[in-house]
This record gives C-alpha cells, structure tokens and sequence, in this order.
C-alpha cells in the first residue's frame, strides 16, 4: 500500500471527509482501496474502534 501515489494537493486543500483511491486487486483476486479520511472523522473512528482503525500521517 506504501508504493501508491499520494492525492493531488487540490484534494487534500479542499475540506472533503473521505477521499478514496481507485480500487485494485491483489493476491486472491481481493479488491483493496486506499482511503484518507479528515482528521476529525478519522480521531472518531479510531476512538469508537481502536482494533479496526489506526491513524496514519500522510508524507509527500
């Protein structure tokens, strides 16, 4: 997942809660994506399921 190009800087300026990547499939023929969810939404998430969801900085 690491090796997929970050978002255009224009996504990332605007104020939108999820941004999603196109969908690809690896081994087995299963479908991931790749999601950037806001800060805030994504505090939520991972403090309503900690084991589900972790926080992850975005560099570029």
């Amino acid at each position: 997942m690491d090796a997929l190009p970050l978002p255009s800087e224009s996504i990332l300026d605007g104020n939108l809660l999820v941004v999603a990547s196109p969908e690809w499939f690896g081994a087995g023929m299963q479908s991931f994506r790749q999601i950037l969810w806001r800060r805030d939404v994504a505090e939520f998430l991972v403090a309503i399921s900690p084991k589900d969801f972790k926080i992850q900085e975005i560099h570029g």
